[in-house]
């Protein structure tokens, strides 16, 4: 700025130099306060960042666990939904007692007449050391005859039913055969086979035989056992 005055020309160069000044300071600070903006806008980010990461995680988290539950539920559904046919199916019926042979050769022909099935064929013999091993075989013990519910005793206690189109059930056996064997620790081992067989009277017009779901050893067994028990 100039001023004229009584003459005299005065250059007033100290306010451009203060607003100049003035406005170097403004600027910096400005600057100062973009940059802090700056940085506490870029930590906020960074927050938000990590609270987006942990609320992942916690619903990963909280998806994981109804899968492990739905995993859980599955199996046990699939236990659940097992057939009635399969419940009792295993590769080999067999159980031990601590009773005498004589005892358990007994109790086996009894349960057996309590079933009513006749016994076809029974040899046992004596090894060297004195122990004992004989078998046992039924007759052909009939379940059911007739049409009407032989086919439905026959899938009640088999594996699986052969299909015949248009056949004709008319009659349902069973057939038991036992092995016993007596240990050298005075234990007695059995081992049980069964066999189902239908005869089919219209369209192949012959016995056909196929395996047993182990629902009927199953309940041999236990007879068996029962019968130990209470000394019959």
């Amino acid at each position: 700025m100039i001023l004229i005055a009584f003459g005299l020309t005065v250059f007033a160069a100290a306010p451009a130099v203060a607003d100049f000044a003035g406005s170097a300071n403004t600027l910096s600070m400005s600057q100062e306060e973009m940059q802090e903006e700056e940085e506490m806008q870029e930590e906020e980010m960074q927050e938000q960042q990590e609270e987006k990461k942990e609320e992942a995680g916690q619903e990963e988290e909280a998806e994981e666990e109804p899968e492990e539950m739905e995993d859980e539920q599955k199996l046990t559904d699939i236990e659940d939904e097992i057939p009635d046919v399969l419940k009792y199916y295993r590769e080999k019926y067999e159980d031990k007692y601590d009773y005498l042979f004589e005892e358990v050769w007994a109790a086996i022909k009894t349960s057996l007449e309590q079933t009513n099935c006749m016994i076809i064929k029974e040899s046992y013999t004596q090894n060297d050391e004195g122990l004992f091993k004989g078998s046992i075989h039924s007759d052909f013990c009939v379940h059911a005859t007739g049409e009407d519910t032989t086919l439905a005793v026959l899938r009640r206690y088999s594996l699986k039913v052969p299909f015949i189109r248009g056949g004709v059930w008319v009659t349902a056996r069973m057939q038991y055969k036992f092995v016993v064997r007596e240990k050298d620790d005075g234990s007695v081992s059995l081992l049980l086979r069964g066999e189902i067989s239908g005869m089919e009277a219209y369209v192949t017009e012959e016995v056909h035989f196929f395996k047993s779901n182990g629902y009927l050893e199953t309940l041999m067994l236990d007879r068996i056992r029962r019968n130990l028990e209470n000394g019959g």
